[in-house]
């Protein structure tokens, strides 16, 4: 192993393209771990077009599982967060996915903040809208100084007299994890598709399921203030103004110009483009958190979760009746503060 100074290698990271015939493992700090190979061939990727890799994770929907007879995968997918916004699913090889796994759950990849290495002219050379991984191990690119600041402080909206808003970040057994206190700002969009399926409860009952604003008492806003011993609190009041958008407190409908018969990275870009489109704002600049509601799923092989949600980051996505579910909303919202799935099998 040979360690040397960022300062060093800072022109290889972070130009458009960089050419390597070494295996980066790992940067954390001031220094640049990696491994002398002569097995691996010389590389072309990209550092800069991929802002960070988005961890995604799932709550399984048991009941279309045992109907339809098919198995959960409780892995995470990943998704690359482009320069543009949008978000690209990650392809590789099998080992390659395996790694990513690994390093996410060593901590030495940080969801929605570290990012990856990937191959240079992945959209022209493909024909598609995946980022795809350049042979060889994977190249982590640790994040900027300003992203990590960004990322650690969020948008989270804390009380001067209860907390100062710093060191909100800890690390604990190779993961970093948040430790919030707070209010934090959400937002329930429920969603229309081309075909006109939406979810049939109306947007006052929606309210009133996450936020208890008609009476419910056992809801995610309730569940957060109980388990954080009202620590970290929940608002659909918001620092910009959206009111002439709200059918209920806390919910807006979107309608979008697909159909749900689509695969859940079109339609998660689908339903972000038309969010910001009819606010006029970037979401992830504007919500602590923002929940999608959908009415369904109907690709065949990809519709054994109930939601899913970005690992350290701000968006949720819930099929059907699931958004209502205390144990599924606190599931996905704990994926939104840097927790990853943990299922104990047999």
């Amino acid at each position: 192993m040979v360690s040397i100074t960022i300062s060093s290698i800072s022109a290889l990271l972070l130009g458009a393209s960089c050419i390597i015939n070494r295996t980066i493992h790992f940067v954390r700090g001031n220094a640049l771990t990696v491994v002398d190979t002569t097995t691996v061939e010389r590389r072309l990727y990209n550092s800069d077009l991929c802002k960070s890799v988005i961890a995604i994770s799932g709550f399984p929907d048991y009941r279309y599982l045992q109907e339809n007879n098919k198995k959960y995968d409780h892995g995470e997918e990943f998704v690359c967060e482009l320069s543009s916004g949008q978000f690209s699913p990650i392809a590789g090889n099998t080992e390659q996915m395996i790694q990513l796994q690994s390093l996410l759950d060593d901590g030495k990849l940080i969801s929605a903040e570290t990012s990856v290495g990937i191959a240079y002219d992945i959209f022209t050379e493909n024909n598609d809208s995946y980022v795809h991984l350049p042979r060889g191990d994977i190249i982590l690119v640790p994040a900027s100084d300003e992203r990590r600041k960004k990322k650690q402080r969020g948008q989270l909206h804390n009380d001067s007299e209860e907390s100062d808003g710093d060191d909100i970040i800890t690390q604990h057994d190779d993961r970093y994890l948040q430790t919030l206190e707070g209010t934090r700002q959400l937002l329930v969009v429920r969603v229309t598709d081309s075909r006109g399926r939406a979810h049939s409860d109306s947007a006052s009952t929606i309210s009133d399921n996450v936020f208890g604003t008609n009476g419910d008492t056992i809801t995610l806003k309730s569940r957060i203030a109980a388990c954080s011993f009202n620590k970290l609190r929940l608002t659909n009041t918001y620092d910009v103004d959206v009111s002439q958008h709200l059918e209920a407190p806390g919910v807006i409908d979107v309608k979008i110009k697909i159909s749900l018969k689509n695969d859940r990275a079109t339609v998660r870009e689908a339903v972000i483009s038309a969010t910001e489109q009819k606010l006029g704002l970037k979401l992830s600049e504007t919500f602590d958190h923002v929940m999608f509601v959908v009415e369904g799923c109907y690709t065949a092989d990809d519709c054994g979760w109930a939601a899913y949600g970005f690992v350290n980051s701000w968006f949720s996505l819930f099929k059907g009746d699931n958004y209502k579910y205390v144990a599924v909303q606190m599931h996905e919202f704990g994926h939104n503060l840097n927790l990853v799935s943990l299922y104990i099998i047999g």
